[in-house]
């Protein structure tokens, strides 16, 4: 449980907790759990039970945001365990930066490279994001842009390749000859700069990138473009080690102000 305790845990570590359930699951019976309880304690000390769903292995249950301690009950001589998961968005962007053995910066820019703080609806800008390990070369990292609120990734036409990131996946030999497979990814983004991903994923609300990053300075840039006019906060862009969740980096977020044409 350290690991998990500490956010070290990832996919493998992961799928070794889901083995560890299993095994309760066989050993613990539906009888036992119905005898566990939780309460809700707010910060006036006013203590609320939170009803639990019958028939649950590992019951869950919605607790209030105004909570301020939870308090757990079990049969004597069992041990406890329990997760706390929160969702959303924070209300306060941070105010500085992060910098746990990663580094990440990000910046708006138009075509000739000037930055922006207020554009035009319609308008197509460039994202640049920089990237570096502060600690040796990283393997394995994910780096997640949020994109400002009514913007929209420019996709390419047409396959480029300058964007195309080929990786063996297998290999075989046949007589006296040998072969390799391949398989070809295409970003859908133009994607500039020095450092290409192997993999992007673009989603309705971010584009997450996935790629190697080394303690040299490295940007790669895309595009966006703004569909909608206000006033945006756009959270930071962040960046984390697959595989080792105590390397991890955040920039600072951006103000971006969007107008209407002709106004």
């Amino acid at each position: 449980m350290q690991p998990i305790s500490e956010g070290r845990f990832n996919t493998l570590s992961s799928s070794y907790a889901l083995l560890g359930f299993d095994a309760y699951a066989n050993v613990t019976a539906i009888k036992v759990t119905g005898q566990l309880g939780i309460s809700a304690i707010d910060k006036q000390g006013k203590v609320t039970a939170l009803k639990l769903p019958e028939n649950s292995i590992a019951p869950f249950v919605n607790f209030s945001p105004n909570t301020a301690r939870l308090k757990l009950q079990g049969p004597s001589g069992l041990p406890l365990f329990y997760a706390v998961t929160e969702s959303g968005f924070d209300m306060k962007p941070p105010t500085t930066a992060l910098k746990q053995g990663l580094e990440i910066m990000r910046e708006y820019t138009d075509d000739k490279g000037a930055a922006l703080k207020s554009i035009t609806m319609g308008d197509e800008i460039t994202v640049h994001i920089k990237i570096r390990s502060i600690d040796g070369n990283i393997d394995d990292v994910a780096i997640v842009d949020l994109l400002p609120g009514g913007f929209e990734p420019v996709l390419q036409a047409a396959a480029s390749e300058t964007n195309s990131t080929i990786a063996q996946v297998g290999e075989y030999s046949e007589g006296e000859g040998h072969a390799s497979e391949t398989l070809s990814w295409t970003s859908p983004l133009g994607i500039g700069g020095g450092w290409q991903p192997s993999y992007a994923d673009i989603r309705e609300d971010r584009v997450v990138f996935y790629g190697a990053v080394t303690n040299t300075i490295t940007e790669f840039t895309y595009k966006i473009k703004a569909t909608n006019s206000g006033q945006f906060v756009v959270p930071p862009a962040y960046a984390e080690s697959m595989y080792n969740r105590l390397l991890q980096a955040r920039s600072l977020p951006t103000n971006l102000t969007v107008g209407r044409a002709g106004k």
